[in-house]
């Protein structure tokens, strides 16, 4: 495997650490019918992604993103730093947040009564908005496109890709499935757990991927 499709890997990896979008979907298994709902929350923000990626990779095939050899490569430098402060933006912001601890902002309890549909939509306009997760996603693609796959390979690895970055968004419909019988007592230790460390470990994420976005920049420049 390049070292071009690792990096992909690792930068994929931080979609693991998307707090917010577990906690989603681990509400929505809490309710009537949560299963359903949950599944299609999932299918409209993996759904999303998928497409982008989709759509990433065959301009990719006609267009250059890294520059010419003769030069470095701008668009992967200036796609770093904006990431970089993309981040930094969101962790002064969760900083400076009166959020207590334990606390769930009340538009997630909200997401308890939606239908089936409203849910996929719901995920949908999440992978649209949700800013940090899309410019780390796009950073894996940007590192996949580096390693200049034929299409039909880059879009093998693709999915590659997006089981690694929601992995952990998938997790607790893989474990509905696995511990039926015994998911409530699951499901109830995953939500406290969530709750409990929401605000911390997404400090600790938006730090330290902000940290690494700023040195890939500065590393690639230097290079």
């Amino acid at each position: 495997m390049s070292v071009s499709l690792v990096q992909s890997l690792a930068l994929a990896s931080g979609g693991l650490f998307s707090i917010g979008s577990i906690l989603i979907v681990v509400i929505l298994l809490g309710t009537e019918g949560g299963f359903r709902r949950a599944s299609a929350y999932v299918t409209g923000y993996m759904g999303t992604y998928a497409f982008v990626g989709v759509l990433v990779l065959m301009i990719g095939s006609w267009v250059s993103f890294q520059g010419n050899s003769q030069g470095r490569p701008w668009g992967s430098i200036v796609l770093y730093f904006l990431t970089g402060c993309l981040l930094a933006f969101f962790f002064q912001k969760r900083l400076r947040s009166k959020e207590k601890p334990g606390e769930i902002p009340s538009f997630l309890l909200k997401l308890q009564n939606m239908s089936t549909r409203r849910a996929l939509w719901v995920g949908t306009l999440v992978a649209v908005i949700n800013l940090k997760n899309l410019a780390i996603y796009l950073s894996s693609l940007e590192a996949l496109l580096k390693a200049n796959l034929p299409l039909y390979s880059g879009l093998l690895f693709l999915v590659v890709v997006l089981l690694t970055f929601f992995g952990s968004t998938l997790a607790p419909l893989v474990l509905y499935l696995v511990f039926t019988r015994s998911f409530d007592r699951i499901l109830s230790a995953m939500r406290s757990w969530l709750e409990r460390n929401n605000r911390p470990f997404s400090l600790v994420m938006l730090f330290c991927f902000g940290c690494f976005f700023w040195g890939k920049a500065i590393y690639t420049l230097l290079q």
